[in-house]
């Protein structure tokens, strides 16, 4: 039987957390447009329909982070790949060998070529994932704050009539 190690554990436990949280934003939504009762205050319909708002952006951004995220574990694999395609290469090129046969193509290349092209695969992929990595940051940071805002706000709408009315008690 194999053991799972601290990053796949970490892994598979980020992406639980991820799908559990949009799940989260999207019932909260639903829940909170199908028990509104609109038409009572001005001031409650607003933070209401703030709240619903920021709780679609939310959603609609996690889908958004989640879209890219196997994007991003396919170039980062890549890289890796390339990383230990160029290790191999200048192992063989310390060992001497200069050519290698590339099978894809039928002939043989230099491996000091073949070492540079890798090069700058990875160096071009490095700068794909930044890329990415930055958007999505951008897309989980909506997410998460178009979370809080939505519930904050919903929370402000349940609890004004019962706040103003003096009755002590929250209408939900």
């Amino acid at each position: 039987m194999t053991s799972k190690t601290d990053r796949e554990i970490a892994l598979e436990t980020q992406s639980k957390f991820q799908f559990y949280f949009l799940g989260l934003v999207f019932t909260l939504l639903a829940v909170s447009v199908q028990t509104a009762k609109l038409g009572v205050a001005t001031y409650a319909d607003g933070f209401e329909l703030v709240g619903w708002i920021s709780l679609l952006v939310s959603g609609i951004a996690g889908l958004w982070h989640m879209e890219y995220v196997p994007i991003m574990r396919v170039n980062m694999a890549r890289q890796s790949e390339y990383e230990e395609e160029i290790a191999d290469l200048k192992k063989m090129q310390l060992q001497g060998q200069t050519q290698i046969f590339v099978v894809a193509e039928g002939t043989s290349k230099p491996i000091g070529l073949m070492i540079q092209n890798r090069e700058k695969a990875v160096s071009v992929l490095k700068d794909v994932i930044k890329k990415h990595d930055r958007s999505n940051y951008v897309k989980y940071q909506v997410h998460r704050w178009g979370f809080i805002l939505g519930i904050v706000c919903v929370m402000i709408s349940r609890a004004y009539m019962g706040l103003t009315s003096g009755s002590g008690s929250v209408a939900v």
